[in-house]
């Protein structure tokens, strides 16, 4: 069966899946050789279509684009209170 892993560098690859259980996956490899990993991790995750893996790396900017939203709202608040200070 065919699986989409994307990796570390928000990269989406497609591999041959040859065993899945709840946890692992099973897979041949670029070079042809089998490998086994995590279906999650830090820094790896498995889908069952491309479309999946786009999903979850869209979800996860979307995620750091709203925090980043509130940083930059939380950071212009503090400058407002700096501007409001007096010399006493």
């Amino acid at each position: 069966m065919i699986k989409y892993r994307v990796n570390g560098s928000d990269q989406i690859e497609k591999f041959e899946v040859i065993k899945e259980t709840e946890k692992l996956i099973t897979y041949i490899d670029k070079n042809g050789r089998e490998q086994r990993e995590a279906k999650i991790s830090t820094l790896v995750s498995w889908h069952d279509s491309f479309e999946d893996a786009q999903s979850f790396l869209m979800d996860k900017y979307h995620k750091k684009i709203g925090h980043c939203q509130y940083q930059i709202e939380y950071f212009e608040k503090k400058m407002r209170n700096i501007l409001l200070m007096e010399n006493k």
